[in-house]
């Protein structure tokens, strides 16, 4: 499919459930890809974002199975929540250098600054990942539905990790969260029922709403004596165990 140059925007669900489309070509003209524009286009295997594209919408190309490498330009300056969710093949994001709003390292994309880890593709090859030094947010669901990855790395960089950050990612064994991080957001670590320890560094002052909900292998857990959990913020079987303040026999 060649869209012709006389298009400025991609409507909401153009091209939905389009599963025989492969190849797609977006002039620079286009400046919006609406919310759900390739929604379940199993076919698409490569797509580049050319130079003028401001907007990403919600959904754009969710599960879209087939897709292994996204290329972004750098004019790109809104991707909108789900862009990329359940693209299970996609082992890449490429951001242009010179990226308004957007980063990438490595195949991982972030913000400009490289303190916002923005979403870690989810067919991504490697077990194991090590998040760069510098972050300082893991983002809202930014390794949603990794199921391959198996153990990640918290740098004492970051402060807040975000709604659904690691949600479904039910290959996770265990996770250490560092003293740094003040903030475990709603459903970071919703149904990672692969998990079975998590320490959480002495920094954390809010577990929020239903953080560790369907981690069916976690059997208990250590969390700082003032930590402030919300209610079902663990599974029912879990125990928890509050460490005290260093100083104070810990």
């Amino acid at each position: 499919m060649t869209i012709p140059d006389s298009v400025t925007t991609i409507g909401v669900k153009a091209f939905e459930g389009c599963t025989g489309l492969t190849d797609v070509t977006i002039p620079e003209g286009v400046t919006t890809i609406g919310e759900k524009a390739f929604l379940g286009c199993t076919g698409l295997t490569d797509v580049t974002i050319p130079e003028g594209m401001t907007t990403i919408g919600e959904k754009a190309f969710e599960d879209c199975t087939g897709l292994t490498r996204v290329t972004i330009s750098g004019s790109v300056t809104t991707i909108g929540n789900d862009a990329f969710a359940g693209c299970t093949s996609l082992t890449a994001i490429h951001v242009d250098r010179a990226g308004r709003a957007y980063s990438s390292r490595d195949g991982v994309l972030f913000d400009r600054d490289g303190t916002t880890l923005v979403r870690y593709p989810i067919g991504r090859d490697g077990k194991i990942y090590t998040i760069p030094e510098g972050v300082t947010t893991i983002g809202r669901e930014a390794f949603l539905g990794c199921t391959n990855l198996t153990g990640v790395t918290i740098p004492d960089s970051v402060t807040t990790i975000s709604y659904s950050a690691f949600r479904d990612c039910k290959g996770l064994t265990s996770v250490t969260i560092p003293d740094s991080v003040t903030t475990i957001g709603e459903c970071a670590f919703w149904k990672c029922a692969g998990l079975t320890n998590v320490t959480i560094g002495d920094g954390v002052a809010a577990i929020e709403l239903w953080a560790f909900y369907g981690c069916a292998g976690l059997t208990s857990v250590t969390i700082p004596a003032e930590a402030k959990k919300r209610s079902y913020a663990f599974p029912d079987h879990t125990k928890i165990i509050r460490r005290p303040p260093h100083g104070d026999g810990a």
